[in-house]
């Protein structure tokens, strides 16, 4: 085999000799749509795939922001049952430091 382009450009016109290919064309224009549907396809496919995990993700920090806040909401609740037997406090005030959002002792 020649590296040369000229020895290169020799064996290019034996194959042609020989075989007669068609010479080439382009591919047509509903090809390189179809290549470009395809590639966006794939893109779209990704985000989607990103936005799953993205969700996945936020739906376990919720969980655990639930978990927290109510921990958070039953460990007052039992403060305030303490101060209002020690006579800290009235229930009318263990209200506000139980649940202050809802307004109700848990």
């Amino acid at each position: 085999m020649e590296k040369t382009a000229v020895g290169l450009d020799r064996q290019i016109a034996r194959y042609c000799a020989l075989h007669m290919p068609a010479p080439w064309t382009p591919a047509p224009l509903s090809e390189h749509q179809l290549t470009a549907l395809v590639k966006h396809l794939g893109n779209l496919e990704k985000l989607k795939q990103m936005q799953e995990n993205r969700q996945l993700v936020a739906e376990a920090y919720w969980r655990m922001s639930v978990i927290c806040q109510n921990s958070v909401i039953a460990r007052n609740w039992w403060l305030t049952q303490g101060l209002i037997q020690n006579g800290s406090c009235s229930p009318q005030e263990s209200v506000i430091y139980a649940c202050p959002d809802s307004n109700t002792i848990l």
